[in-house]
């Protein structure tokens, strides 16, 4: 399951950083990069539940599934956080919990771009959030 996250959020890493981050941007890339993306980090979650506790979760709210993770596994996340907050020019003040709320249900939103507009997704904070989860499976996993 991991392998399947980290494929998706490399994808939407690269799709971000050669497409939308150039300049100019090709913001045409923005819906599959935030639905590539936010699936990723659905996947991310999952792998780390399954990890900690055996058991495969269900659900898309990624809200939801983050407060199933263990308080060990959170610990991991927001000390992860707080190592690259700089490098993503992100306010150190904001947590995970709350980045995650921001982009709950975009995965739905933004798939559907094309029939209205899906609204705002922070797309240097969805890459943040895709480093952090990546690396709290690498360093739980061990």
């Amino acid at each position: 399951m991991f392998q399947h996250a980290a494929c998706f959020g490399k994808l939407a890493l690269e799709i971000y950083h050669n497409k939308i981050e150039k300049n100019p941007p090709e913001i045409r890339y923005g819906s599959p990069f935030v639905v590539i993306a936010v699936f990723g980090i659905e996947v991310y979650i999952k792998a780390l539940l399954l990890l900690t506790t055996g058991k495969k979760a269900k659900g898309h709210s990624l809200k939801n599934l983050y407060k199933k993770l263990n308080n060990e596994v959170k610990e991991v996340t927001v000390k992860i956080a707080d190592k690259i907050y700089p490098k993503y020019r992100l306010d150190n003040n904001l947590k995970i919990e709350g980045l995650l709320e921001e982009i709950n249900n975009a995965f739905v939103k933004w798939r559907y771009a094309y029939e209205k507009p899906p609204g705002v997704a922070n797309f240097v904070t969805i890459c943040f959030i895709i480093e952090v989860l990546h690396e709290a499976f690498r360093l739980l996993r061990k």
